[in-house]
């Protein structure tokens, strides 16, 4: 049988529909929140429609909290966080060169810029964890974990480097943070339940008549003697899990110390630079001659190599 013939559309009728619009990126914050309130407020409260530019221009920074607090209230899917316009300065800065020359992103979840600095949370240093911020996606998203276990120190995964020489490092170590604190949040889970169940099961030997049978005291005994053993298992799995944990921590600190290092020897740097300029202009009697020989100084190359001793 010959190939049936594809149908065109006649003259006047549509064919297939074209691609949705994209989404505009050349809005400022408060214009695209000012757009999906009203979206959301035409729905159910028309009233409000022209008050949303005021309402926007009397938060600065917390348009995005807002808008998820009305989509939690009239139960609306709430959309990713807008951060303004695409500009060179939007583009991803943390990043890595490969051997190939091609270039690594971080994922925008791993990217402790794209967390605002009024909106980073810390735990307290008596915690321990002093490099992890709280994960953007426990203010960005509306899921069931905050509300099941509230903000927690399982969700403080999020490493704060923002040096681009350690981008790529310090996001697998907060991917890994975030693995390791979601295992290490069941298996204390299940201690807590164990050392429940031991400590009731303490309770009812202690606490057994005179005329207990031996079946009953042996079968308490050896349901004391399993949790015990259970539980110290349990513990050790949570030592292990903060061995991982604190290699991480300490690989931090030491990043850190190497940052701080860098920044006190450029500005070592550009004091004696300064001093070097200032000096150069000054033997020269300033002016613009001053700053010639500052510039002709700049370019002099100097061999620095060790002589040859004479004897």
């Amino acid at each position: 049988m010959p190939p049936k013939e594809e149908k065109k559309p006649a003259e006047g009728e549509e064919g297939e529909k074209a691609p949705a619009a994209p989404i505009p990126n050349d809005l400022s914050v408060p214009e695209m929140y000012t757009q999906r309130l009203q979206k959301i407020y035409s729905k159910f409260k028309p009233a409000l429609v022209p008050e949303v530019p005021t309402i926007m221009a009397k938060m600065p920074g917390g348009e995005h909290d807002y808008y998820v607090r009305m989509c939690n209230r009239y139960n609306q899917p709430i959309e990713f966080q807008y951060n303004g316009p695409k500009e060179e300065n939007d583009q991803p800065n943390m990043f890595e060169e490969s051997d190939e020359g091609k270039t690594k992103v971080v994922p925008v979840w791993l990217n402790p810029r794209k967390i605002p600095k009024n909106k980073r949370r810390y735990l307290p240093a008596s915690t321990g964890n002093v490099h992890g911020m709280l994960m953007q996606d426990y203010t960005t998203f509306s899921w069931p974990l905050p509300k099941m276990f509230g903000y927690e120190k399982y969700g403080y995964a999020l490493i704060d480097i923002e040096d681009p020489a350690y981008a790529e490092e310090c996001a697998g170590h907060s991917k890994r943070l975030v693995k390791l604190f979601y295992e290490r949040q069941i298996v204390d889970e299940v201690w807590t339940n164990i050392f429940k169940h031991l400590s009731q099961s303490q309770y009812r030997r202690d606490s057994l008549p005179n005329n207990a049978t031996e079946k009953t005291v042996q079968k308490l005994e050896q349901d004391v003697k399993n949790y015990k053993t259970y539980l110290l298992e349990l513990q050790q799995q949570r030592d292990l899990y903060d061995q991982e944990i604190q290699k991480i921590f300490s690989r931090c600190d030491q990043i850190k110390a190497t940052i701080k290092k860098q920044q006190q020897l450029e500005k070592v740097r550009a004091e004696a630079t300064k001093d070097v300029q200032a000096k150069i202009v000054a033997e020269q009697g300033g002016g613009e001659g001053g700053e010639a020989a500052y510039h002709q100084f700049c370019k002099t190359l100097f061999d620095v190599s060790p002589g040859e001793e004479t004897a």
